[in-house]
């Protein structure tokens, strides 16, 4: 068994005497996906007045520790006597020994830190960059007050890059967890209406953002999008990336499938990954933080269409369509993008299903109606959930379809009736709108099957 963590050093970073006890493979806090050899985390559901939780519960880690055994944890962290036979560290609140932990790996870790946080394409940034420099980066989207401590207790000292993904919808969240992960370059890839309903104003979630630097390691480097309302703080470096011909990297030509950056390395072209003009300014981003790690653009040339994470604009043939699976989560910004590679795509007729945006705040109905102005190329939509209905009430005749208040069978039926051999099918919404139901994966059943 290849060693995460020795027992000891998990004592010393959580504060307690060394004892005796096991090495640890890896750092769990479910006990259904744990694996043998992993320390159990045992997390409450309720993670107090300190963080925003959308999902609090009466739920405790610690009434699963005897599931975690049977699965063949070794060791378990816990603030509360548990009834079992096993190594234990015992602390006050295990979130906090969770984040202990997570700072003592930083502390040792030899190697170069990158932070990135934005309102939309953060998993992808973080994916192209792991896949630029073939090093550690935090699985899935962990960018929260639980996952990003989790992604650093799980990783292994190294002297290549690490690679850690930030996330906010609460003031407050990003400056603390910039500080635990001290980064050596900082990112903010950009920042549109996301997870804005919690937020005085578009400028705040800009500063929330840019918060990111609370954490900067003395001599670090921010990159940031060419944005003039991005404003760097004061004794930051910087870099800037975008279209802007003062960026230090630069897009001086695209298309919706190739792109062409200058870097202060020099000029890199190259096809875009999975396609789309959002996707350049991804490219331009990792191009600034390769040049800020001291690394060559060239590195950019290992990003394949395989690293965009499942739910970001994947490609698929299903059946008789080409399916555009975009169901992870949608925001202004990301929907107008979304829309213009499937009015880009090559094929039939262009259908785009179109799920609720949330947590908008007030001005949510604004921003779905706002989406009729970017509908050229577009030959059908299709609108789901409330709050598209503002959508469905001013698209064109021609354009109109069918209006669903969910994503359920009806839904499902109602594509495999209309859609002809050769249509592109775009499905963009929310996570709690088709992510979560597990939408995309039952079309395609349905598609194949048919």
């Amino acid at each position: 068994m290849n060693s995460l963590w020795t027992w000891e050093a998990l004592c010393f970073a959580v504060g307690l005497d060394p004892t005796e006890g096991p090495d640890v493979a890896g750092i769990s806090i479910d006990s259904r996906t744990l694996k043998a050899g992993d320390l159990f985390v045992a997390l409450h559901g309720d993670p107090g007045p300190r963080f925003f939780s959308s999902h609090r519960s009466d739920r405790d880690g610690h009434d699963f520790v005897a599931d975690a055994i049977k699965a063949g944890a070794v060791g378990v962290l816990v603030d509360r006597e548990v009834d079992a036979e096993i190594s234990a560290l015992h602390v006050e609140d295990t979130l906090d020994g969770l984040w202990q932990i997570a700072a003592a790996r930083r502390g040792n870790y030899p190697g170069k830190v990158v932070a990135l946080t934005g309102s939309s394409g953060k998993t992808t940034l973080k994916n192209f960059l792991a896949s630029a420099l073939d090093t550690f980066a935090s699985e899935g989207s962990q960018n929260n007050h639980i996952g990003v401590p989790l992604s650093l207790a799980r990783t292994s000292v190294s002297d290549g890059p690490a690679v850690y993904e930030l996330g906010t919808n609460h003031p407050g969240e990003i400056g603390p967890l910039s500080q635990l992960v001290t980064p050596d370059v900082a990112v903010v890839l950009n920042v549109s209406p996301a997870h804005i309903e919690y937020f005085d104003s578009i400028d705040a979630l800009r500063q929330e953002k840019l918060a990111i630097v609370e954490g900067l390691s003395p001599n670090g480097t921010l990159v940031l999008a060419d944005d003039p309302d991005l404003t760097v703080p004061s004794g930051i470096n910087s870099l800037r990336f975008g279209h802007d011909s003062s960026a230090d990297v630069c897009i001086v030509n695209e298309t919706q499938d190739w792109v062409a950056l200058e870097t202060p390395s020099g000029r890199i072209e190259m096809d875009i990954p999975g396609g789309g003009k959002h996707r350049a300014m991804t490219l331009a981003a990792a191009g600034a933080v390769l040049f800020a790690l001291g690394e060559p653009p060239r590195l950019l040339e290992r990003i394949r269409a395989s690293s965009i994470p499942e739910g970001r604009g994947n490609r698929i043939s299903c059946g008789r369509i080409t399916l555009i699976d975009d169901s992870y989560n949608a925001n202004p910004a990301s929907m107008r993008a979304a829309l213009e590679v499937l009015a880009g795509s090559e094929g039939g007729r262009r259908i785009a299903v179109l799920g609720d945006m949330l947590e908008l705040g007030e001005d949510s109905t604004n921003y779905h109606r706002e989406l009729q102005a970017h509908m050229d190329g577009i030959d059908g939509v299709v609108c789901v959930g409330k709050r598209m209905q503002a959508l469905d009430a001013c698209l064109d005749r021609e354009r109109r379809m069918r209006y669903f208040e969910r994503a359920d069978q009806a839904l499902i039926d109602y594509l495999l009736s209309v859609t002809r051999s050769g249509d592109v099918l775009l499905v963009k919404g929310s996570r709690g709108i088709f992510w979560s139901q597990g939408f995309v994966a039952s079309l395609m059943d349905a598609f194949d099957a048919a």
